[in-house]
């Protein structure tokens, strides 16, 4: 087995993460995790998964259409590997980001997501949209979703009831608040239906909200509905 250890003795030395003495997220202690020296197509997500688990650190993350259905969250082999011990979130995630190129991960808020380096500055991105101010009392996650997406959500993610705000700002913005209140995960990316000419002109916007170890809710919605004509995507 061939095999890069990386590890820190800076770090806390013990448990999971050490949330009291990190200054932000990505500074939180990470015990033991591993990542292949290489990615399948889409395996960026079912390495993300796998860091949520691990860390029990909400993670988001945003999909190309590629990377849907059947493609979701392919199996990653770590017969060569990357090994950490007691290293900080930052330095997996730089290292996962350096996997696939194509991908960068940010901090906002307290909240982190890892998303396409070509989606996070496209206004045409239906997660870039204007999001109005929220304020939601005594809600949940899916009455969240449900508000943020102007759909009806069907189950709950958990049994949680917290209040939501949000100051106004993007729909990954408003996204990164909800999982933070409520310590959940999403995940959101086009559904494509291509035609005879390989295009679509009325894409959905998937978006999943996932407790850190299991079960969740999905729903989609045409774009259409979320941003402005000028704002749609290009296929």
């Amino acid at each position: 087995m061939r095999e890069l250890f990386v590890a820190t003795l800076a770090a806390a030395c013990c448990g999971g993460v050490g949330y009291a003495a990190a200054s932000s997220t990505a500074d939180v202690s990470v015990a033991s995790f591993s990542l292949p020296t290489a990615l399948p197509p889409c395996g960026i997500a079912t390495a993300v998964v796998r860091l949520v688990r691990a860390t029990d650190v909400p993670i988001a993350i945003e999909r190309t259409s590629r990377c849907q259905g059947e493609n979701s969250f392919p199996r990653l082999d770590v017969t060569a590997a990357t090994r950490f011990s007691r290293v900080p979130l930052r330095t997996v995630l730089d290292v996962l980001v350096a996997l696939d190129p194509s991908y960068a991960w940010a901090e906002k808020n307290g909240a982190i997501s890892v998303r396409p380096i070509s989606a996070v500055h496209d206004m045409s991105n239906v997660l870039n949209s204007s999001i109005p101010a929220v304020s939601l009392k005594q809600t949940t996650a899916a009455a969240v979703l449900s508000h943020l997406l102007a759909v009806p959500v069907n189950g709950e993610v958990d049994q949680n009831v917290f209040d939501f705000s949000f100051a106004g700002g993007t729909l990954a913005d408003a996204l990164d608040i909800l999982m933070r209140a409520d310590h959940v995960v999403w995940d959101a990316g086009l559904i494509i239906h291509p035609d005879a000419r390989a295009a679509d002109g009325d894409p959905s916007l998937m978006v999943s909200l996932r407790t850190l170890h299991g079960g969740g809710i999905s729903v989609a919605t045409p774009v259409r509905r979320l941003i402005t004509p000028t704002q749609m995507p290009r296929p």
